[in-house]
């Protein structure tokens, strides 16, 4: 496999590689991010929730409920497990929502290298039609 990148040693900074603009990679790490930040939420929600529960469990194991106090324990779980996991789902978003917006600026970057690729097209024929299809004069220097 080739790569496109090269060494340009005349230039400051020589030895390090320049870097091709490549929208297809863009696109393919804004698509990844955002797959990403579609799983999280419910990857972090799961994962907290099921510590909580490890937790509680544990914990009522320890505590030895017997008879009427069965109930409390019964308690200490479902709160020990849903408190962690709405907690997890509230980090998994935030978590989601940062990933969505890197996303969205790749795609940004995508729009705005279009954006000025046509702007440039425009310009160069709008000159042309001004120079009716000649290309413009240097003017001579004094």
């Amino acid at each position: 496999m080739e790569s496109n990148n090269k060494v340009n040693p005349g230039t400051p900074g020589a030895g390090l590689l320049s870097v091709q603009y490549d929208p297809a990679a863009l696109r393919q790490y804004a698509n990844k991010t955002h797959r990403k930040a579609t799983r999280i939420v419910a990857q972090y929600t799961l994962l907290w929730g099921l510590a909580g529960l490890v937790l509680s469990l544990i914990f009522v194991t320890i505590g030895d409920f017997r008879g009427s106090e069965q109930q409390t324990a019964a308690i200490i779980v479902i709160v020990a497990t849903c408190l962690p996991g709405w907690i997890g789902r509230l980090v998994g978003s935030s978590k989601a929502l940062n990933l969505k917006l890197h996303a969205q600026m790749a795609l940004c970057a995508i729009k705005t290298e279009e954006h000025a690729a046509q702007i440039a097209q425009d310009t160069d024929k709008y000159q042309k039609t001004l120079n009716g299809g000649m290309p413009r004069m240097q003017s001579p220097q004094p």
